[in-house]
C-alpha cells in the first residue's frame, strides 16, 4: 500500500473496472488517521504519566516536610512549642494594627470630570434623560403607539410594588400615613 504512487495505471488495466487508485487513496488516508490517533494517544499517555509522577513527587515532598516539622517539634519539647505559638500570636496581633493603619492611608481619588450621584432619584433622573433620544427615535420609527408601552409597564411596576409593600406590612412609598 505504501509503495503506490497513485499514478492511475492500475485503474486502466483492471478488467473489472474497479477504481483501485481511489480505494488506495482512502486506505492511505485511513492509515494516516490511525497513525495520528495512535501518536495522540501516546502523547496523552506520556502527559498522564508525567502528571502522576509530579503529583506523587509533590506528595512525598509534603510528607517529608511534615515529618521534619514533627521531628523538630518533638525535639524542641512542649515548652518551646508553647513559646513559639505565643510569639506568633503576639507578632500577629501587632502586625494587624500596622496593616489596618497602612490600609487607612490609601486614598481614593475620583476623576475630576465625574460627579457621583448622591441619591437614587438623581440617578434615575439621569437615566430618564439618557432615554429621551432613544424614545424619540422609537416614536419616529414605530409611531406614537410606542409611548403606550412604557406607560403601561410603569403602571404595572407601581401597582406590583404597592402590592408587595402591603403584603410585607410596610408603608407604601409616595403615600403619607
Amino acid at each position: 500500500m505504501t509503495d503506490c504512487i497513485e499514478c492511475g495505471c492500475c485503474d486502466l488495466v483492471c478488467p473489472s473496472h474497479i477504481p483501485l487508485t481511489a480505494d488506495f487513496r482512502q486506505a492511505k488516508a485511513r492509515m494516516r488517521e490511525l497513525a495520528d490517533e495512535k501518536a495522540r494517544a501516546q502523547r496523552a499517555r506520556e502527559r498522564f504519566e508525567s502528571r502522576n509522577e509530579r503529583l506523587q513527587r509533590e506528595h512525598d515532598e509534603r510528607d517529608a516536610e511534615l515529618a521534619a516539622q514533627k521531628r523538630t517539634a518533638l525535639e524542641a519539647g512542649p515548652d518551646a512549642i508553647r513559646r513559639m505559638v505565643e510569639q506568633a500570636e503576639r507578632s500577629h496581633s501587632t502586625n494587624d494594627g500596622d496593616r489596618e493603619s497602612r490600609s487607612m492611608d490609601f486614598q481614593r481619588h475620583e476623576a475630576p470630570f465625574v460627579t457621583p450621584p448622591t441619591d437614587v432619584s438623581s440617578i434615575m433622573r439621569q437615566v430618564l434623560l439618557a432615554l429621551i433620544p432613544a424614545s424619540l427615535a422609537c416614536v419616529s420609527y414605530f409611531g406614537f403607539g410606542f409611548i403606550l408601552n412604557p406607560i403601561v409597564a410603569a403602571a404595572f411596576c407601581a401597582l406590583g410594588e404597592a402590592a408587595m409593600m402591603r403584603l410585607r406590612g410596610r408603608p407604601e412609598r409616595g403615600r403619607a400615613r
